[in-house]
C-alpha cells in the first residue's frame, strides 16, 4: 500500500491539516520521522490513518469502556452518553464537525480515497453527536461504497492486512510492540509475508508439497501393482512352456483333422450335387 494524501480536520489535537506523500519533500524520502512536542498531534496523524481505512484507531483500545456525558445541549433537550472508547471522542471540543481523508493507492494497484467523518445534528455545536459516515470510493471505476462490511472486506483486499495485523505492525501505538513479538508463529509469519511481499514462497511451496505428495501417491501404488506381479522361477517357465507346446501339438493336430473333415464334407456336397444332377438327366 502507498499512502498519497491525507486530509484532517478538527481531529483531536489537528484542527485543520494536509500531508502530501507525493508532492514536497515527503515525496523524495522512503523514511521520514513524525517529530514534534508532547501534544503536537503526533499520534493523531496515525490515528486518522486508522480512522479513514478502518473506522477505529488503537488509541481507544486502552480506554475503558465507560460513559462520557456530552455537556452541550442537544435538540432533544438531553444529554448523550458517549463510551469513552468511541472514536467520535476524536472530535475537537467546541466544532461542529470533523473528518479524515486518505487517498492511497492499495496493493491491488488499485487508487482509493477513504474518508472518516462525524458531525453533530445541524452543524450546531449544542447539537447531537451524529453516527459516524465511513465511506470508501474506487478512484478507477467510481463506485462508492458506504456499507461498514463491504468497505471493511474491499480494504482488507486492498491493504492486505486487518486492523489487528494493521495495528501489530504499521501502526503501533506507545508499548504495542511487544504485542507483536508474542504474536504466534504462524500469525507473526503472515504478518511478515504480507510485508514484505514474500509470500508467494510460501504459495510456491505448498505447490511443490502438493505436487510431491502426489507423485509419492503415484509411486506407492506403482510399487505396490509391481509386488503384487510373481516372478517365475525356471523350472515354471519349463514347465509353461511344455505346456504350450502340447497345446500347440494338440492344436497342429486338431488343424490337420478340420482340413480332412472339410474334405470329405465337399466330396460328400459334390456327390449329391452329382447324384441330384443325374436323377434331373433320367
Amino acid at each position: 500500500m502507498k499512502l498519497q494524501k491525507l486530509t484532517i480536520k478538527n481531529l483531536a489535537s489537528i484542527e485543520d491539516a494536509v500531508i502530501d506523500f507525493e508532492n514536497g519533500p515527503l515525496s523524495e524520502e522512503s523514511l521520514f520521522l513524525i517529530c514534534g512536542e508532547t501534544g503536537a498531534g503526533k499520534t493523531t496523524i496515525l490515528d486518522a490513518i486508522c480512522l479513514a481505512l478502518y473506522n477505529d484507531t488503537p488509541r481507544m483500545d486502552h480506554a475503558e469502556n465507560e460513559k462520557y456525558k456530552d455537556l452541550n445541549q442537544t435538540f432533544s433537550a438531553k444529554k448523550e452518553d458517549i463510551a469513552i472508547n468511541d472514536s467520535r471522542q476524536l472530535m475537537r471540543r467546541n466544532t461542529s464537525e470533523a473528518w479524515t481523508e486518505l487517498e492511497f493507492t492499495g496493493s491491488n494497484e488499485t487508487p482509493y480515497t477513504a474518508r472518516w467523518y462525524v458531525a453533530r445534528a445541524h452543524r450546531k455545536i449544542s447539537g447531537t453527536v451524529q453516527d459516524v459516515r465511513w465511506t470508501l470510493e474506487n478512484r478507477k471505476t467510481g463506485i462508492q461504497l458506504n456499507k461498514k462490511n463491504e468497505i471493511k472486506a474491499e480494504i482488507q483486499a486492498a491493504v492486505g492486512l486487518t486492523f489487528e495485523q494493521f495495528c501489530r505492525t504499521t501502526m503501533l501505538a506507545q508499548g504495542d510492540f511487544t504485542k507483536f513479538l508474542q504474536s504466534k508463529e504462524g500469525e507473526k509469519s503472515d504478518i511478515l509475508e504480507k510485508l514484505t511481499g514474500t509470500s508467494i514462497y510460501s504459495e510456491i511451496g505448498a505447490e511443490i508439497y502438493a505436487s510431491t505428495k502426489q507423485r509419492r501417491t503415484e509411486y506407492e501404488n506403482q510399487n505396490r501393482k509391481l509386488e503384487s506381479i510373481h516372478i517365475l522361477a525356471e523350472e515354471e517357465v519349463a514347465a509353461i512352456n511344455e505346456a504350450i507346446a502340447t497345446q500347440n501339438a494338440g492344436v497342429k493336430e486338431a488343424n490337420e483333422q478340420k482340413t480332412i473333415a472339410l474334405a470329405r464334407r465337399d466330396w460328400l456336397k459334390k456327390y449329391a450335387e452329382l447324384l441330384l444332377a443325374r436323377e434331373q438327366q433320367k
